[in-house]
């Protein structure tokens, strides 16, 4: 059985303790990555001919590539891990495994709050994408990721 409590109370812990500077530039330059990559490419497209133009398969590879695929695992990797790791370096992670539902809560909620920032970075990285980029059906696009 889940403690929905214990582990909406560890996640506004984890989410008051992780809003540093450092941690703030890592979403920022998280965030930026996939429009910059897609401006560059909206940008070489724009420069060819027609015939050479991408078509939308194309855009709908480099979005689901770029967004799911690199920025929100990456994302998970380098909010999640720190997370745990911290659990075992103080030591707190024995006294949280003898009590009732408390590894759970732990879990669920350090993981909630790494996909809360992983997510939050998606989302705007989507969409500042989406606007940088103009790619076909954008809408249709932006609305499936």
């Amino acid at each position: 059985m889940i403690d929905l409590r214990g582990m909406l109370a560890v996640f506004r812990f984890e989410c008051s303790r992780t809003v540093t500077l450092p941690r703030l530039a890592g979403w920022g330059i998280l965030t930026g990555f996939s429009p910059a990559l897609l401006a560059l490419v909206s940008y070489k497209n724009g420069q060819m001919p027609e015939r050479y133009q991408l078509p939308n398969e194309a855009w709908w590879m480099f979005f689901f590539i770029l967004i799911p695929e690199v920025t929100c695992l990456l994302g998970l990797l380098l909010w999640a891990t720190p997370m745990i790791h911290s659990e075992l370096e103080g030591r707190t992670w024995i006294y949280l495994s003898i009590r009732p539902r408390g590894k759970g809560s732990v879990l669920l909620g350090k993981y909630l709050t790494a996909m809360a920032w992983a997510g939050s970075s998606a989302l705007v990285g989507l969409t500042i994408s989406v606007i940088v980029s103009r790619p076909p059906d954008a809408m249709k696009l932006w609305a499936v990721y």
